[in-house]
């Protein structure tokens, strides 16, 4: 699973950010979302994006979670009959040219990386950041 999280309000401003088991989700009355670090510094969310097994926005992610939908299934990607273990979490129904501009782009990339864009391509979009914007430095921001 690829979660990417875009950070505008923080020294860490325009990273994207990982999030793993040192983190704590927190809501805030406006509506804006932050991360509690380990290190207790809170960090403010203004765009969330995410690739999974178990959906392609954070919305279906957040939906199938809910609903008990489990995103492990039998492994089609390739023939898993050789290995004891023959199920796993399969992203479906990605399309990396929703995405990417040129198919050159998408042929020199693994699929690892095509994961990675679009989720930041969804952060983007969840926090209504525009990167051709003026005052906007598109290399701070992705």
């Amino acid at each position: 699973m690829l979660f990417s999280v875009l950070l505008l309000s923080s020294p860490l401003a325009g990273y994207f950010f990982r999030i793993d088991r040192h983190t704590a989700w927190k809501s805030h009355a406006n509506g804006a979302r932050s991360i509690e670090m380990a290190s207790h510094e809170a960090i403010v969310v203004t765009g969330m994006g995410i690739i999974s097994p178990n959906g392609l926005s954070v919305t279906k992610f957040y939906d199938n979670i809910c609903q008990g939908v489990s995103g492990i299934s039998k492994l089609d990607r390739f023939d898993a009959s050789p290995f004891k273990c023959q199920i796993a979490g399969q992203i479906r129904d990605f399309n990396p040219k929703d995405y990417f501009k040129s198919k050159k782009k998408i042929g020199q990339n693994d699929l690892y990386t095509h994961f990675a864009v679009a989720a930041s391509h969804l952060a983007l979009a969840d926090a209504n950041i525009d990167l051709k914007a003026e005052g906007i430095n598109p290399y701070r921001v992705c």
